[in-house]
């Protein structure tokens, strides 16, 4: 049982070490001090087995018992950092160290008093002779009590996590909750039937391993995959999935949408044996193309790209499409395209976009002559300066509209019939551009403000 338990403490320092140089966190510094506590634990219980004297075994079992106390503290503290809850605050934690402390200054004072237990010196020449606790008194109750009483905080902060966590994730707090349980129970055995080894402190070895593996190298069967599903699912792109045969493997919701299917995927497929016709899907290399398509009425635009997937050993196994929605992209392009050609206010060309529509224009049709009309508005800053900006903006938006502005289309209809006077009866071609100005305003204002 001695070389048992040497073992077990040269491989608690072994992960001490091991942990300190591949964790920094919260939780691995919580590790490595349930590992530390664990192994003094352990060692002085194991010098307890030592026939050395009654002193030595007094104070042995004292640090043992005391220990303990750490152990299932930090236990605790290692379940409310990994479960990330806070069951106890900076004044419970205050109230927990003095209770600790109490409890270790009576089994320092029972190495001279015994007022807490007493040892004896138990065996034979045989087996080996060690110390066995004997004569515990009524204070050694509150030691017991204390370690009872965190062991049941402990179990019922699992059971809380047990409740709430998500079902893949329970097996791993069923783990740790049955090393805690078999550790306790082993203990309490131990107390009630005064048995001659306390085993449950092998337990205080294996509890520390199995933390060791949940926190740093278990992980739950299929997580990976879930966790892959739940983020592809919730993608703003669509994606999907084809085997090497053409079958929709899978498609998430907004691939779905694109192609207005919802548990019936043929029409992907056959969306996707038209597009690959009679080529080889292996053979084809990564492209991308734009598509459009209309959901819940309205019009969408998307990027598709195209790619093979591979194994290990380079062997094709199918293919994916990522459909990127680039409808609100393509909007901004337009707004921004918008801003830079039209005037904000009335919604004309401005002049560099007229300068090019003209020009354009022009070139398009060069057998054809055109004509200009340039309108003015003379003292127009009395407008503003009369009946504020807002109304001369009011105005200015009046004229570019020319279906509302009777003025605008009386100089149309004149410049109309001008041009048609000169070619009718002088046969002659504008050459150049009639600038119209107008002196003055005053009726219209009238109609208008």
């Amino acid at each position: 049982m001695l070389a048992i338990m040497l073992i077990m403490i040269v491989l608690l320092v072994y992960r001490i070490i091991m942990i300190k140089q591949i964790e920094q966190t919260q939780v691995a510094k919580d590790v490595v001090r349930l590992h530390m506590v664990a192994a003094s634990t352990i060692l002085f219980y194991a010098m307890t087995i030592l026939d050395i004297n009654d002193t030595v075994a007094l104070a042995s079992y004292g640090l043992y018992f005391w220990c303990s106390d750490f152990l299932l503290i930090l236990f605790f503290i290692y379940i409310n950092d990994f479960t990330q809850e806070t069951f106890v605050n900076k004044r419970g934690g205050l109230i927990l160290g003095i209770l600790i402390a109490i409890d270790g200054i009576l089994c320092g004072i029972n190495v001279y008093n015994q007022m807490l237990f007493s040892v004896v010196l138990s065996g034979d020449k045989a087996e080996g002779y060690y110390y066995k606790v004997t004569s515990r008194t009524w204070l050694y109750s509150y030691h017991k009590l204390f370690v009872y009483m965190f062991a049941v905080m402990t179990f019922l902060l699992l059971a809380y996590e047990i409740y709430k966590a998500a079902r893949i994730y329970v097996k791993q707090y069923y783990a740790i909750l049955y090393c805690f349980l078999l550790m306790i129970a082993t203990n309490v055995v131990y107390e009630v039937l005064n048995l001659e080894f306390d085993y449950s402190v092998l337990f205080y070895g294996i509890t520390a391993a199995g933390i060791y593996y949940i926190t740093f190298q278990y992980v739950p069967k299929g997580l990976v995959e879930k966790t892959l599903v739940m983020v592809v699912q919730n993608f703003t792109d669509g994606v999907v999935c084809m085997d090497i045969k053409g079958r929709c493997i899978y498609a998430n919701v907004y691939a779905r949408q694109v192609f207005h299917v919802d548990k019936d995927t043929r029409v992907i497929e056959n969306y996707y044996r038209s597009w690959k016709g009679d080529r080889k899907p292996e053979e084809i290399e990564e492209c991308s193309w734009q598509g459009e398509t209309e959901i819940n009425g309205k019009q969408n635009f998307f990027a598709a790209r195209y790619r093979g997937i591979w194994d290990e050993d380079n062997r094709f196994i199918g293919c994916y499409y990522v459909l990127h929605d680039e409808t609100e992209h393509r909007k901004k392009l337009e707004e921004e395209r918008y801003r830079s050609n039209y005037d904000s206010l009335t919604g004309l060309f401005n002049r560099e976009h007229f300068y090019e529509t003209v020009e354009q224009q022009i070139v398009a049709n060069p057998n054809v002559k055109y004509s200009i009309l340039c309108a003015d508005i003379q003292n127009f800053k009395i407008i503003n300066d009369v009946f504020g900006i807002e109304r001369g903006d009011a105005v200015l938006r009046s004229l570019a509209c020319s279906s509302f502005n009777p003025w605008l289309q009386t100089c149309s209809e004149i410049w109309r019939r001008a041009i048609q006077y000169w070619r009718d009866f002088r046969q002659i071609d504008l050459q150049s551009a009639c600038v119209m100005r107008s002196s003055t305003m005053s009726d219209i204002w009238r109609n208008w403000i």
